[in-house]
């Protein structure tokens, strides 16, 4: 029984891996469909340059004086040829509006919100003199709340919600509108999340390439291969194109929920298996933007702590889709993979690890298993290494190869430390979920004390 429940632990982590391998598979295929589709973009961009679907994009804020200015200006210079700009203020404390009208000469205007989403009252409505950059001003209501504040007022079909510390590269816009163009089914694109320059310091440096790893590893080996089999469940709220009557349609943002991003896309499934209509929901690779990194452990630990409790959230609300052959890949591979390994995984991985140990060093375990648990996480740094190549290899454009040659040697040493202070983190996150009631969508981690 002792040696069984060792090996228990050690082909549990074995499975996540491969699973995660078989990902990484699919994600080539996705990729390299992409950048054949990539080679006659410009030519059918000359074709439908007239006609392309307008966009408003969505920045909601709150305190952003030091990085609402950057993001404004990428968004607004935009290769795009129908553009609006629309800022949400959520009653921030600091300068965060005076800066928007000092730097784009705002006026206030009279106007009221097209749609109906319930929101925060508005305090006042400003915009620069072609219309094409709009700002409200209205009471704290959390982020769910200010985006849905900016969907009432934008004027487009498409809304692109990114945060307020993005950064869009000139061709973003584009390259996720262009499924939208092809598919009149298509509800969400969401983009590929990259990091601004490194900081300074040793620590934050090495935060901050191991956070590149993952962001590398999330986007461009996981979902990218989850488009294959339409199991996308997760569009980061940092870069997301959506369908605005679809996201009225299913009632706008949650305002209660944790991860509000996730809740959304989970919701734009269920509601259309449910009404049996055809969907499509997608992560485009070659659409890039820039967001800022965690410099610090507090600030990264409390990030995924609440990215643990907006997974749990979801989970919990659409537990109903979980096995449910309905739901299709979404309930019976993507769920059940998010719950078994990403739920449950970082308590079986600590767990394994102390009782192997423990094991070991009392003479109840021969030290042969605990090898093969080291092999494992050797495994674990050739996924990294595989994901890695994969990402040089059709999205070689993003980074430089410096940058990739630092990744290359966070991978390999993640599994054996970092890894390990992930998994606490989200433990942690688990019981904090279970322990707290949600009151309202919280802003990012940077922004709080």
């Amino acid at each position: 029984m002792i040696t069984a429940l060792a090996w228990f632990f050690i082909v549990y982590t074995a499975l996540n891996l491969l699973f995660s391998l078989a990902v990484y598979v699919l994600s080539v295929v996705a990729l390299s469909r992409e950048k054949r589709w990539m080679k006659g973009f410009e030519e059918r961009l000359r074709e439908r340059w007239p006609s392309l679907p307008p966009i408003s994009v969505v920045i909601p804020a709150f305190n952003e004086e030091a990085s609402i200015l950057q993001s404004v200006k990428s968004a607004m210079k935009s290769r795009y040829n129908s553009l609006e700009v629309v800022v949400v203020n959520d009653g921030s404390s600091d300068n965060t509006l005076g800066v928007l009208r000092a730097a784009f000469a705002l006026q206030a205007i009279e106007g009221t919100a097209g749609a109906g989403l319930s929101t925060e009252p508005i305090r006042g409505l400003w915009a620069n003199g072609e219309r094409s950059l709009i700002v409200i001003d209205k009471h704290n209501g959390g982020k769910a709340d200010a985006i849905n504040a900016g969907i009432n007022m934008a004027r487009s079909p498409l809304l692109c919600v990114v945060d307020a510390d993005t950064l869009l590269e000139r061709d973003t816009l584009l390259f996720l509108a262009e499924p939208f163009f092809d598919n009149p089914h298509m509800l969400v694109a969401g983009g590929f999340i990259r990091l601004k320059e490194a900081p300074h310091s040793l620590l934050a440096r090495s935060l901050y390439w191991l956070q590149q790893l993952e962001y590398a590893r999330s986007y461009g080996c996981f979902r990218a291969g989850l488009n294959i089999i339409h199991a996308n469940v997760i569009i980061s709220g940092a870069l997301g194109l959506f369908r605005r009557a679809a996201i009225l349609e299913v009632g706008g943002y949650d305002p209660l929920a944790v991860g509000e991003d996730m809740e959304l896309v989970l919701r734009l499934h269920d509601h259309h298996l449910h009404k049996q209509r055809p969907y499509a929901i997608s992560q485009i690779g070659y659409a890039c933007c820039r967001t800022a990194s965690c410099d610090n452990l507090d600030l990264l630990g409390r990030q995924r702590v609440r990215w643990q409790r907006g997974l749990l959230s979801s989970l919990r609300a659409y537990q109903h889709m979980i096995f449910a052959p309905g739901a299709r890949a979404v309930g019976m591979i993507a769920l059940p993979y998010l719950l078994a390994f990403e739920v449950l995984g970082p308590f079986v991985e600590i767990l394994g690890l102390a009782y192997l140990v423990g094991g070991t060093l009392g003479g109840l375990l021969p030290g042969s298993l605990l090898g093969a648990f080291a092999l494992v996480l050797l495994i674990g740094s050739l996924n990294n290494l595989l994901c890695l190549a994969v990402d040089a290899a059709y999205l070689g454009q993003q980074l430089t190869w410096h940058a990739r040659l630092r990744m290359l040697v966070t991978g390999l040493l993640e599994p054996f430390g970092y890894h390990w202070l992930n998994l606490w983190w989200r433990i942690k996150g688990s019981f904090v979920y279970l322990s707290t009631v949600q009151t309202r969508t919280a802003w990012s981690m940077r922004k709080q004390p």
